[in-house]
């Protein structure tokens, strides 16, 4: 007969349990009877003992307040003995409320009519004080003293016998709680040698298999799946034993489905990343590259072995980009500044990538680690560099006969015309210094991409150039009835910046947002530190710029659809990033169609620079 593991674990246990509670109503029992002897120690007699203490504290008062009068400080004499005799009374009173024991009650009932002859005798002693203290020290020396202490010996014999009760009680406890010990110790012994043994037999019934199964199981974690098992019975044992052989089998068989599509699947992953011109690196939460593609190897100049399983710092070198990666981590999303770059020696050459982190995370939002991709613009900054080279040699060749040309215009204004005339040379005047700012400001764009742009870097107090921004548009900003707000988040540290320049970009920005806000609107300029960054956010009330366009305003001669009767050469953007860029910071939009405009540039700060070296640069 087939008797099923969960009865035979339940009829141990019941014989466990069985055994315990045996062990718990003997001891239950035990604990009752002991309870019950001390109670009759704690309230049979020490109440009386109690009040007989009582009773020889209020004879000891009435004694000092007789010898207190014989020695002439009669005053209180008496208020003292009656209170003392009131104390006395009450604990007599409660004394024989509490008779337990033979003899007792006569006993009280001595110390009661004692007490009252030494009341009579004191009263004696209290009337032959005013006639002489040796008569009534004489009187109290071989009257009152024997009285008392007739009545203190009655009181002691009171508390001798309840003394002796506890005694008596207590030698019976203490008895009654060694055979109480002593059996609770037998009946433990046995319960727990039962249990030892019946364990024993459960375990070596029970375990045997189960340490067989796990076995078998350690060896399927660890990967092998040629694993059998016999079961060993038909209870529940064996039926997880099977169950486990079968879970095996379809396990062995998934493996063998699987091994190929992993490997295949593997393959294909690895080929697109080796024909990925883009270079891509994958970072874990630990901050060490898990893979990369040839691209970027190529990028960082390492090899394979150089990178894979390497800490990010040790891979590209740069304290910024760290910065930036462990931003993403930590807050599972990309980094506000967006795609920016960084430069490399290679062979002599200098070679150009932009970069940007995306997050790795889980369907529950946990970050798992971080992607870089990094895209060579080698190619496009030497065109950049044509471009800007061919911009300044035309700039420099336009602005000989755009003099000519302004100088002439000039004269011919001078001249006595008629009303057509003149309407002509103004249109012409202003055309041509319209072009005349649009060739300087080339100028500088192309002196800033090339480099040749001096800057003057300085500890600088970025809120105080936001104040100063503002105020050289003031007017202006009172025609169009457009209010400036400066907020200024907390204690900004000085960035190290040209202040010059900054300043040339704060105007920038903020004519912007002056041309685009509506009339009684608001342009708030803010500054804040963060980061080892100065972050400056110039905010209107406008239109907003559309999202398609909002990646290319800060291209030269770029203009949003719409916006042409807003004036400017679409060059302000482009050199604010410059020269930002200069500076080895950032500039972007946020912008919602309908909402409003904000820009925001980032700055060095100049502590960055005492920590970093003199090229004073960190994000």
């Amino acid at each position: 007969m087939r008797i099923p593991l969960r009865v035979r674990v339940l009829a141990g246990q019941a014989a466990n349990l069985a055994l315990v509670v045996l062990v718990w109503v003997g001891a239950f029992l035990l604990l009752i009877e002991l309870g019950r002897s001390a109670q009759s120690i704690l309230s049979e007699n020490y109440r009386s003992i109690e009040a007989a203490t009582g009773m020889l504290r209020a004879l000891a008062r009435q004694d000092a307040a007789q010898l207190a009068a014989l020695g002439g400080s009669s005053a209180g004499m008496e208020d003292e003995f009656t209170q003392a005799e009131t104390d006395f009374l009450q604990w007599l009173a409660r004394e024989k409320d509490n008779i337990t024991l033979p003899g007792e009650e006569a006993a009280a009932a001595d110390a009661e009519s004692l007490y009252a002859v030494y009341l009579a005798r004191h009263r004696a002693f209290s009337r032959m004080l005013p006639f002489g203290a040796v008569a009534a020290r004489s009187f109290y020396e071989t009257r009152v003293v024997p009285a008392r202490q007739a009545v203190e010996e009655r009181t002691e014999q009171l508390i001798d016998m309840n003394r002796g009760q506890m005694y008596g009680a207590s030698r019976r406890t203490s008895r009654m709680a060694t055979r109480s010990l002593a059996l609770t110790i037998l009946v433990g012994v046995l319960a727990l040698v039962g249990g030892a043994l019946l364990s024993v037999w459960l375990s070596r019934r029970i375990t045997a298999p189960v340490r067989r199964l796990t076995a078998l199981t350690r060896e399927v974690a660890e990967g092998n799946l040629d694993v059998y098992i016999t079961p060993p019975s038909r209870d529940e044992i064996g039926q997880l034993a099977g169950s486990f052989d079968a879970m095996v089998k379809r396990l062995k068989q998934y493996r063998d489905m699987d091994v190929a599509r992993l490997v295949a699947e593997r393959t294909r992953a690895d080929a697109i990343l080796a024909v990925i011109g883009d270079g891509i690196l994958t970072i874990d939460a630990d901050y060490r590259v898990t893979s990369v593609n040839a691209a970027a190897l190529a990028a960082v100049g390492r090899g394979r072995d150089e990178v894979i399983g390497r800490h990010f710092l040790e891979v590209m070198r740069d304290e910024a980009m760290f910065e930036q990666l462990k931003r993403t981590h930590e807050r599972g999303e990309a980094p506000a500044e967006g795609e920016q770059e960084f430069s490399v020696e290679r062979d002599g050459r200098k070679l150009h990538f932009r970069y940007a982190f995306t997050p790795i995370r889980t369907g529950d939002g946990q970050s798992l680690g971080v992607v870089l991709f990094m895209q060579d613009i080698s190619k496009f900054r030497e065109l950049d560099r044509l471009k800007t080279e061919f911009v300044m040699t035309a700039s420099h060749e336009l602005k000989t006969p755009l003099t000519s040309l302004t100088m002439a215009v000039r004269l011919l204004d001078e001249l006595p015309l008629d009303e057509r005339g003149r309407e002509l040379v103004a249109t012409a005047r202003e055309e041509t210094d319209r072009l005349k700012s649009t060739v300087y400001e080339l100028l500088d764009l192309s002196k800033i991409e090339a480099g040749r742009i001096e800057m003057h870097p300085e500890p600088t107090d970025v809120a105080m150039l936001c104040e100063q921004a503002a105020e050289a548009l003031a007017g202006p900003a009172a025609d169009k009835r457009v209010r400036f707000a400066c907020a200024v988040e907390g204690a900004v540290p000085a960035a190290l910046a040209d202040p010059d320049k900054v300043l040339l970009v704060l105007a920038n920005l903020l004519g912007n947002a002056l041309r685009y806000a509506p009339a009684g609107g608001e342009v708030r300029v803010g500054a804040r530190g963060g980061h080892g960054r100065v972050y400056v956010s110039v905010e209107d009330d406008g239109p907003g710029i559309p999202l398609d366009a909002q990646s290319r305003v800060f291209e030269p001669f770029y203009r949003v659809e719409g916006e042409e009767h807003r004036g400017g050469s679409g060059l302000g953007l482009a050199i604010a990033r410059e020269i930002i860029r200069a500076h080895r910071g950032a500039i972007w939009v946020e912008s919602e169609p309908g909402r409003g405009s904000r820009f925001i540039f980032t700055l060095p700060t100049a502590r960055a620079k005492n920590k970093e070296g003199d090229d004073g640069t960190a994000d």
